[in-house]
């Protein structure tokens, strides 16, 4: 009897984990890309893309990859802005507060282009370094949206840290 409860148990225990992993919460999602503008003369057609930014009017040329991402946050705050709507203060690791210094220095009077869950919501001109590590991005999204982005970030950056 001894024996053929311990054949059964890893079985068991297999089918309980594939169970968990199928039937467990779903943690939220939410993607950030941050893509930098860049020269289109320099490059060719295949090298770049043209983004067209919501409520803008702006068509930006981007590089193809971000230069930040969901993976590079400590933290996200739904903040009030001052005509009613919402924001999000977006706070970065230590590598993202080095490359967004390094770009905002490097780049000014360029754009920097947000996606939020693969689409375009905002283009931060690039007016002067960012030293701090933080984007506030009001954008084209709704309160909704922006909370669940926030939930989505903050799970996601408490899981990182925890690795």
């Amino acid at each position: 009897m001894k024996t053929r409860t311990r054949q059964l148990m890893p079985a068991s225990l297999i089918i309980l984990m594939a169970g968990c992993a199928i039937f467990g919460k779903q943690e939220p999602e939410a993607k950030l890309a941050v893509y930098e503008q860049i020269d289109p003369a320099a490059l060719p057609m295949t090298h770049f893309r043209q983004v067209d930014v919501p409520k803008t009017g702006l068509t930006i040329p981007v590089d193809p990859f971000p230069i930040l991402t969901e993976k590079d946050l400590n933290s996200a705050v739904i903040q009030g802005t001052a005509g009613g709507g919402v924001a999000i203060l977006l706070q970065f690791d230590i590598h993202g507060l080095m490359v967004l210094q390094e770009s905002t220095t490097r780049a000014r009077g360029d754009h920097l282009v947000v996606f939020l869950n693969d689409r375009p919501v905002a283009a931060l001109l690039n007016e002067r370094a960012i030293g701090n590590g933080q984007i506030l991005l009001e954008g084209d999204f709704g309160e909704e949206e922006a909370k669940q982005a926030v939930k989505a970030f903050n799970v996601l950056a408490k899981r990182q840290k925890s690795m």
